[in-house]
């Protein structure tokens, strides 16, 4: 899951020009819209398949160019080019060029936070890089109000800039690998046990209640692992001694509260197994034990105040540790 080499896509021949999308874990990507373009009116538009490719086929010797129009400039790149191989036998189709469909006028847009999105959520439903967002001018004061680009709360204001259109030159006869950035995102949690990081242990992952992955934590007791950017809720499960320990987790994916909110500092202390998980929001007398046994297990002093320094530690043990998705 974490092999960092591209996962291969078919190859073909002849007068053609081949594509394959993959994602940020270099596994090819299906339904992604490829066009490619001979001039202002001829375009040939084609949407990977299950294993990322496009092929255009039926292509004389001219320029091209290339473009993944749904998809913002800064939102995939070149990743690798290669030569398809020897001409196609025969008599091949002429490719069957058509005029583009008219292009709407793009504008930002300024999207109200509902319950479990983040801006990686919607940098992937908009076609965006997650960063491209947060980085937009319109969403300054909104920064600065929350640490966490992906901690956000309903009703924050998000302004999703207008995608830009990119292209790259392409030529009959090679292969290019698009990469898409930033999706699926990248999910790191730090397992913890009686304050102390569980390393170099067997998990089981259960996203969403169908995606299941498994893998080892690391030395400093680090799991990572690739998920779907609408990814909303897991289960963890942790092996000790070659047994399945009663350390199970139920972690929150999508819509993690903001640090600076008691509701975030809630999420956090659930997903690091102090506070249990209900429906709903937990009672104050519920978040001020929770608060007292991480005060107790960080060595700090156990007053059960949300304060800085509660927050301070929080950040150290949960955010930093965590990466992407937002728990």
């Amino acid at each position: 899951m974490t092999d960092s080499a591209i996962q291969a896509c078919p190859l073909g021949a002849g007068e053609v020009v081949e594509v394959c999308v993959v994602g940020a874990d270099r596994k090819p990507l299906a339904d992604i819209a490829v066009e490619l373009q001979r001039a202002p009116d001829q375009v040939l538009r084609l949407l990977t398949g299950s294993d990322g490719s496009a092929r255009f086929e039926g292509l004389e010797e001219g320029d091209y160019s290339l473009s993944l129009f749904e998809l913002d400039q800064d939102a995939w790149s070149l990743a690798e080019t290669s030569v398809v191989g020897t001409a196609v036998q025969g008599n091949p189709k002429p490719a069957a060029w058509q005029n583009p469909p008219q292009a709407s006028v793009a504008s930002p847009i300024r999207h109200t936070i509902s319950a479990g999105e983040s801006t990686i959520s919607l940098s992937e439903l908009h076609g965006h890089f997650a960063q491209t967002i947060w980085a937009d001018p319109g969403n300054e004061s909104l920064r600065q109000g929350r640490q966490d680009m992906n901690a956000l709360l309903p009703g924050d204001e998000l302004t999703i800039p207008a995608r830009r259109r990119k292209t790259m030159a392409a030529s009959i006869g090679k292969r290019y690998v698009l990469q898409r950035k930033g999706i699926p995102a990248i999910y790191r949690l730090q397992v913890r046990s009686g304050g102390r990081p569980v390393g170099r242990c067997a998990y089981l992952l259960t996203v969403d209640k169908h995606l299941v992955l498994d893998g080892w934590t690391d030395d400093n007791g680090v799991l990572a692992t690739w998920l779907p950017a609408q990814s909303r809720e897991g289960v963890l499960e942790i092996q000790s001694n070659g047994y399945w320990s009663d350390l199970t987790l139920r972690l929150r994916f999508g819509g993690l509260g903001p640090l600076e909110d008691d509701q975030g500092v809630a999420h956090r202390l659930a997903n690091l197994g102090i506070l249990v998980r209900r429906e709903g929001a937990p009672s104050a007398d519920e978040l001020e034990a929770a608060v007292r046994t991480f005060q107790g297990l960080q060595g700090l002093e156990v007053t059960g105040r949300i304060d800085s320094l509660l927050r301070e530690r929080l950040y150290a043990v949960h955010d930093q540790s965590s990466d992407d998705v937002g728990q």
